[in-house]
């Protein structure tokens, strides 16, 4: 099953044929178009060029010494400083979701006794407020479970 792509199927692909993102399928189309296409034979140069250039400025010296990297590095990494960085953000967080809970408590429950309103959006409000609930207890259970093995997690930048 032979598919020869045009140029306008050919051009998206090319960054993805320079990072080595592409299916072998796809790599060796896309190496097959540009063997015979001058035009994006000039392109795919062109954007080896840019990706050339981007890493070599990426290489550069940025005028700091590795004394200064190593004590900025060891400023910001120390134990005493990750310690009062996760206690502040922990703190902040528990005291959103208290305060925010509070918000949305008394919400609900003055729609909930306010029986000038219909009993189904009373149940309305109710299903959205435990789908939220849901939604939050899913997302916050794949959190800590992605933090276990997240091997991103120690790289520095």
């Amino acid at each position: 099953m032979s598919q020869v792509l045009t140029c306008e199927h050919i051009e998206p692909m090319l960054s993805g044929f320079l990072d080595n993102e592409l299916s072998q399928s796809e790599s060796q189309r896309v190496a097959l178009h540009v063997k015979q296409c001058e035009k994006c034979a000039a392109l795919l140069a062109e954007m080896k060029t840019m990706q050339n250039d981007l890493q070599a400025i990426a290489k550069q010296d940025q005028g700091h010494t590795q004394a200064e990297i190593d004590a900025l590095d060891q400023l910001l990494n120390d134990t005493p400083s990750r310690w009062l960085g996760t206690i502040a953000w922990s703190l902040v967080v528990m005291g959103g979701l208290i305060v925010s809970g509070f918000f949305v408590y008394e919400l609900g429950l003055t729609l909930w006794q306010d029986t000038t309103q219909p009993l189904w959006l009373r149940g309305a409000i109710a299903a959205l407020y435990v789908g939220f609930a849901g939604l939050f207890i899913m997302v916050l259970r794949q959190r800590l479970k992605s933090l276990k093995t997240d091997k991103y997690r120690k790289v520095k930048l």
